[in-house]
């Protein structure tokens, strides 16, 4: 289970604060220097950033690397305080607006799985081997377009690094990547990495978007045949 850092008044965390050795020791592989550039992200980073230091590392801790099956890859936390858990796209404050991404992530679920899914926070997928990332870890309180593009960049080692070695690690991984920017990461990633047959990537409109990009992808019940034709345990989109 993630730690909860508790650094003294005025000091901000550390990566030793957080459970990562599992990551940390396949991202050096690709990075030797990539615990230092985390740090140093992590440093950057206010300790009143949404989704907050408890939850920057969540994502990580809840799936480690050996049980991921999936990659859900998306833009940015949530920018409501207090909605944002650490897990891309997982709602914690009660009722998501009708705009919120997870409503149309949901109603998509539902869709594909002819269930009745309400539950808008996914500790359950992430328990079950989906990464549920952002292209970067945290948002400002004052969203200015800068301080979001500053953001991204801290965290760019990181995800640089996290996609890097899922996509020459052998696993079976399906990477689902949803929206604009998410896309324009992984393919600058991915573009001088052989794929191999383990690997399924489905590319599709942000679920905010309304595009029938996304609403027509099948992307849950495409991830589970996959991973059903690879010998792997599907994963229960509808949750228990």
């Amino acid at each position: 289970m993630p730690t909860t850092p508790n650094p003294t008044e005025n000091q901000k965390p550390r990566l030793s604060d957080y459970q990562l050795d599992n990551w940390l020791n396949e991202l050096k592989k690709q990075d030797p220097d990539i615990v230092e550039k985390i740090e140093k992200a992590l440093q950057e980073t206010s300790k009143s950033e949404i989704p907050g230091e408890t939850n920057i590392f969540r994502a990580y801790e809840l799936t480690p690397f050996h049980k991921v099956k999936v990659v859900i890859l998306g833009n940015d936390p949530y920018p409501d305080k207090g909605a944002a858990d650490g897990l891309a796209f997982s709602y914690s404050n009660g009722q998501p607006a009708r705009n919120k991404a997870i409503k149309k992530i949901l109603s998509s679920v539902n869709r594909q799985f002819k269930g009745n899914r309400t539950d808008y926070t996914l500790d359950d997928w992430a328990d079950q081997g989906v990464l549920l990332l952002n292209t970067s870890l945290t948002f400002p309180l004052e969203p200015l377009s800068r301080k979001r593009t500053e953001h991204r960049k801290h965290w760019k080692p990181l995800i640089d690094a996290t996609l890097t070695s899922l996509l020459l690690s052998g696993k079976t991984v399906v990477f689902l990547i949803w929206g604009r920017k998410a896309e324009n990461v992984f393919k600058r990633i991915s573009k001088n990495i052989p794929i191999s047959n383990n690997i399924k990537i489905i590319i599709s409109a942000h679920p905010t978007a309304g595009s029938s990009s996304f609403r027509n992808s099948n992307c849950f019940e495409q991830a589970n045949v996959f991973l059903a034709a690879h010998k792997e345990t599907k994963i229960d989109w509808l949750g228990p």
